[in-house]
């Protein structure tokens, strides 16, 4: 098209719309060569990847009409929306991404045929949990100037190990291997019952798919589980582990209880994923640990004169690191969530996660929505619910069946006052009957004006 014929076409817009037009039109023309690739100018013959436990491996051959100057890995770990780049002969320029421990071809010569291949470790500091999604592609520069962009592409990274299928269960899709199907179906019925009644009770549901990787064992675990301490490890502490910032778990063992504890982790990481929250591990871990049953409501909340000196909440915004020190701190945050649900109600409890999620303190979060703080919990929780809290909380009064066994009690000390009682008159009105004898030391007379 010659300048006359932009003119005449242009004839009918006001001017000063045509110039821009038109300076767009330069620009675009003059700009593109820079950021994209024109024509041929660099071409991908084949990019390939390899999905390992540990590790991914990348491998890209490209060539040009001119000389290939410089290539680059972008890549970034799902949900999060930063990228980390890297190149052929350097580490990563983010730490928020895995470890760059391998390079085939370290010095980048010039060429206009090359092969590049990266080794992106996930283990050690830069671990992930398999099921963690990835999405990748390659920025290819010539000496001309000239940049080609692949497409992105996305992959789950699995554990290569093991042939896995897939169940859903609502919005978790548990990945599986080797076992029985309909054992499969039957716990993923169950865990989809659950996670439909704890999203009930945060009214709250997970906006995003979710995964679940169950191993078979812990032997078949261990290489996937993140690292811990020796101790930790020999004990088997841990059945399994929740990443709600890569929306995943990973844990052993086809149980649906395990199964919704888990995701309990990442429905309440839901509720609370503002940048500001800070959700004490009490909260946390006894919440999860609270709702893995199903069983809300049987009385777990309430610790029956349980110390609260030997470790405060004040002292268990993280897990401890020994295992006779966890296996307390499960059971005790388990039974104070179940306390602040089953005497305080659900209406309360969120109203406490949603301060959490505005960045405020367990403490202040609890004054919000309790009128008490951490000591004062702990207090609570210890001493059991009052009858006037239990009446608060339900609004129906308690069950007589709660206190069947104070009923026993009671009843039988009454009826055993009763037999002392009888027994007493009996033997007085015997002895009335009788007269007095010589070891009353009464004289008739005396015995007469007796009660």
């Amino acid at each position: 098209m010659s300048a006359k014929d932009v003119a005449r076409f242009l004839i009918p817009v006001p001017a000063v719309l045509a110039a821009l037009l038109i300076f767009t039109l330069v620009l675009i023309y003059f700009l593109a060569p820079a950021a994209f690739a024109a024509g041929d100018d660099i071409r991908v013959l084949s990019s390939e990847r390899e999905v390992r436990l540990g590790d991914v491996v990348l491998n890209l051959e490209v060539e040009g009409e001119a000389d290939i100057v410089e290539v680059r890995l972008y890549y970034r770990v799902a949900p999060s929306r930063v990228w980390t780049y890297t190149y052929p002969d350097s580490s990563p320029s983010s730490s928020q991404g895995p470890a760059l421990s391998e390079v085939k071809g370290r010095s980048l010569t010039p060429s206009r045929h090359m092969e590049t291949s990266f080794r992106l470790s996930f283990s050690g500091t830069g671990y992930l949990p398999p099921g963690t999604e990835l999405e990748y592609y390659y920025s290819i520069r010539d000496a001309q100037g000239n940049i080609l962009e692949t497409r992105p592409e996305t992959f789950v990274y699995v554990d290569d190990r093991f042939r896995w299928q897939t169940v859903n269960a609502g919005p978790l899709t548990i990945f599986w291997h080797d076992l029985s199907e309909r054992r499969v179906q039957e716990v993923a019925r169950q865990v989809e019952e659950s996670l439909y009644e704890i999203s009930e009770l945060l009214q709250a549901s997970l906006d995003k798919p979710v995964k679940g990787i169950i191993y078979n064992s812990r032997a078949e675990a261990q290489e996937a589980f993140p690292h811990q301490s020796r101790t930790i490890t020999q004990e088997q502490v841990f059945q399994g582990f929740a990443f709600p910032e890569r929306n995943v778990f990973v844990g052993i063992g086809l149980h649906a209880s395990l199964i919704v504890h888990e995701s309990a982790h990442l429905l309440l990481h839901s509720v609370t994923a503002s940048p500001g929250a800070r959700v004490p591990a009490w909260v946390n871990e006894g919440f999860a640990s609270y709702v893995e049953s199903g069983a809300h409501g049987d009385g777990r909340g309430f610790p029956g004169g349980a110390s609260p000196g030997f470790m405060p909440l004040k002292h268990m915004s993280t897990v401890p690191g020994r295992p006779e020190a966890i296996q307390y701190f499960y059971r005790k945050a388990e039974s104070v969530v179940g306390y602040l649900l089953e005497v305080q109600g659900a209406p309360k409890f969120r109203t406490f996660l949603s301060q959490l999620d505005e960045g405020n303190t367990a403490e202040k979060a609890l004054m919000a929505a309790y009128g008490f703080g951490l000591d004062e919990l702990d207090q609570r929780w210890s001493l059991g619910p009052s009858q006037g809290e239990r009446n608060d909380a339900s609004g129906d009064g308690p069950s007589p069946f709660a206190y069947i066994d104070t009923l026993l009690i009671g009843g039988l000390a009454l009826v055993v006052a009763m037999v002392i009682i009888v027994g007493f008159m009996l033997r007085r009105l015997r002895k009335r009957s009788e007269g007095p004898d010589e070891q009353d030391g009464l004289t008739e007379d005396e015995w007469e004006g007796r009660p």
